[in-house]
């Protein structure tokens, strides 16, 4: 599936496809039988090609985007995306993404760099590739007074610098996997000021 066609159905959903939870959510499979899987498919059509398949019993499947007519939810497969019918998906109790009371996962490349966001130990452990992790703690989360999926981080000291989180298609660059949450990191190293770009999912 090139990217093309992942990030226009991502922007399907993030422009204003009516939903009652904020997209990427998490959501478990529901109404598969036992002896049965729930297929993802290439594109969101029954007889579309089968990429992989979901257990009865699946849980935390993150759904990053939905198709036009809201039957179908993106969702990665490996190092792909596909489809699942959102009539076996059952949404999890929890907050919208942006309320930033779950964990992320980011990272990015040029150059490779890789984050976790956790709201419970207040703090963004940052690694660059190679590099040993710089725990960042909070010093504030800002969310835009416009839209409700752009939410701004602040690191605590005179050192780290702020990072600036959206609700967006995006691309990791090496694989056909889907993001719909894409960050700017800014941090201030003893070499001067360096931004980071890159893509974050939700984290169990």
């Amino acid at each position: 599936m090139s990217f093309r066609i992942i990030c226009l159905s991502i922007a399907l959903v993030l422009a204003g496809h009516a939903q009652a939870q904020q997209l990427p959510a998490f959501y478990d499979v529901s109404g598969v039988a036992a002896n049965d899987v729930l297929n993802i498919r290439s594109k969101p059509l029954a007889t579309a090609p089968i990429l992989a398949t979901l257990q009865p019993r699946a849980r935390n499947i993150e759904v990053v985007g939905l198709s036009e007519n809201g039957k179908w939810g993106l969702i990665n497969a490996g190092e792909t995306a596909g489809y699942v019918a959102m009539r076996f998906l059952k949404p999890q109790d929890m907050p919208d993404w942006a309320m930033m009371g779950g964990k992320l996962r980011c990272g990015g490349t040029e150059p490779f760099w890789d984050a976790t966001f956790d709201p419970s130990r207040h703090e963004f452990a940052f690694t660059p590739m190679g590099e040993t992790t710089q725990i960042l703690p909070l010093a504030q989360i800002t969310r835009s007074a416009g839209r409700n999926d752009v939410v701004g981080l602040a690191f605590q000291g005179d050192g780290p610098g702020y990072a600036v989180i959206r609700g967006a298609a995006c691309s990791d660059g090496m694989s056909d996997r889907a993001f719909g949450i894409n960050i700017d990191l800014f941090l201030r190293h003893m070499a001067g000021p360096m931004g980071y770009s890159g893509c974050c999912s939700l984290l169990k």
